[in-house]
């Protein structure tokens, strides 16, 4: 507000002005924060959580990194190989499902990587109808893999 004073026109009070301002800020703010989600702690007190990984004034010994049993990697555990390879037939059902251009958006985005512009190039749609493509296809998807979760 005071270094747009000086191109203040008086159009309207001073208190309007300002008035506007404020209003305009909290509806930015209000906009970038809804594209946010609130995050839950990741443990109590109690439990052994994210703060262990840090030494605080007085705090004794906190975890380490090197205190991590590398050795056994995450992607070989079989009841983690077994999982990832349901997840993914279910997945590839669901993408199965989506309608032809859909499909194709989420793919070509989605797996083979290719930016927003190479894929309106590609298939000769607007940046928007893309947008509003990949949307719906990253939604029927996300709704087939919590029903698969939930379940």
């Amino acid at each position: 507000m005071l270094n747009g004073l000086a191109r203040f026109e008086g159009r309207s009070s001073l208190r309007t002005w300002i008035f506007t301002i404020l209003v305009n800020r909290a509806r930015t703010r209000g906009a970038r924060e809804a594209r946010t989600l609130p995050q839950p702690p990741l443990a109590t007190r109690t439990e052994q959580g994210a703060d262990d990984w840090f030494a605080g004034p007085g705090d004794e010994a906190a975890r380490t990194w090197s205190s991590i049993d590398v050795t056994s990697r995450w992607d070989t555990v079989p009841e983690s190989v077994v999982l990832s390879q349901e997840v993914l037939r279910q997945l590839d059902r669901a993408l199965s499902a989506l309608p032809p251009r859909q499909r194709q958006v989420v793919t070509m985005r989605d797996v083979c990587g290719m930016s927003a512009e190479e894929v309106c190039t590609v298939l000769g749609i607007s940046a928007a109808n893309q947008r509003v493509l990949l949307h719906r296809a990253r939604a029927i998807l996300r709704a087939a893999l919590g029903e698969y979760y939930r379940g």
